[in-house]
């Protein structure tokens, strides 16, 4: 199975208007820079989604529903960003689609028809080919066609975290939370100290991408740590502290910490 990925550019602005405001239309006051900047007197109707308006997003999913479907694909299940479209027609072999906004991943058996489908695409949208997938999106994909598998990893990501928390040179724990310590309600604050609140907060988001992507192991411990956002107090920190220490630093004695593992599964 090959896969591809393909990335949209500008894709707000190529996707249709939708209907709306009044009978249709809708208009903006003249932006700064433009000529007209600060006129009251002009307005400037909208012709395209334009970035930052909230409908942008709505109109770029309706505009490529509407190219798939054409093409002859449908959802899967009840996941409106994947797509299969089945073999027959003008493409021999069975091809899928997940949209990520502007980031296509396509996957199809043949080169061939994955190119002839792209040039399609390529029709009605500008964008480049990136080719074969390596990352995607934020994450590495590493295959090994003569194993028929592939493995999903975030070392680069991993790293960046630790730094970040300044947990580079940290000691690996053998637990993500320490078996003898329960957090409790008990351990909040009345007033939340800005600081502890903001760096418990940020350890917390950044460890739920890595939960939700290659680490299910941590599940567990992210949901504890999750309880306690609105009002940590210095236990929940120290415990929001450890789990980095066991679920990234895994020292290896002749290329340094090792930040990341990895989630493989069989190729089709």
């Amino acid at each position: 199975m090959e896969l591809h990925k393909i990335d949209i550019e500008l894709a707000f602005l190529q996707a249709d208007k939708l209907v709306e405001g009044v009978n249709g239309r809708y208009f903006i006051n003249p932006p700064p820079g433009s000529p007209e900047a600060g006129n009251k007197n002009i307005v400037y109707e909208v012709l395209r989604p334009l970035y930052g308006s909230a409908s942008s997003p709505r109109a770029l999913h309706k505009t490529m529903d509407t190219y798939f479907k054409s093409e002859g694909f449908d959802t899967i299940g009840f996941e409106e960003s994947v797509r299969v479209r089945p073999a027959g027609g003008k493409y021999s072999e069975d091809i899928y689609v997940s949209a990520h906004v502007d980031d296509c991943l396509l996957s199809c058996k043949s080169l061939t028809v994955m190119a002839e489908f792209k040039a399609h695409m390529f029709n009605r949208f500008f964008g480049t080919d990136v080719g074969e997938v390596t990352e995607y999106p934020g994450c590495g994909l590493v295959r090994d066609r003569r194993a028929r598998t592939g493995h999903l990893i975030q070392a680069g990501y991993a790293e960046r975290v630790l730094h970040v928390f300044n947990m580079w040179d940290y000691n690996p724990v053998a637990t993500p939370l320490d078996p003898n310590v329960r957090l409790s309600k008990l351990d909040c604050p009345e007033v939340v100290d800005p600081l502890v609140h903001r760096k418990y907060r940020s350890i917390v988001g950044c460890l739920s991408y890595l939960v939700n992507m290659t680490r299910p192991d941590l599940a567990f411990s992210f949901s504890q740590l999750s309880k306690f956002l609105q009002y940590p107090g210095d236990a929940h920190l120290a415990a929001a502290l450890s789990l980095p220490s066991a679920g990234l630093c895994k020292r290896d004695n002749q290329s340094g910490p090792v930040v990341s593992r990895s989630r493989s599964a069989k190729a089709q």
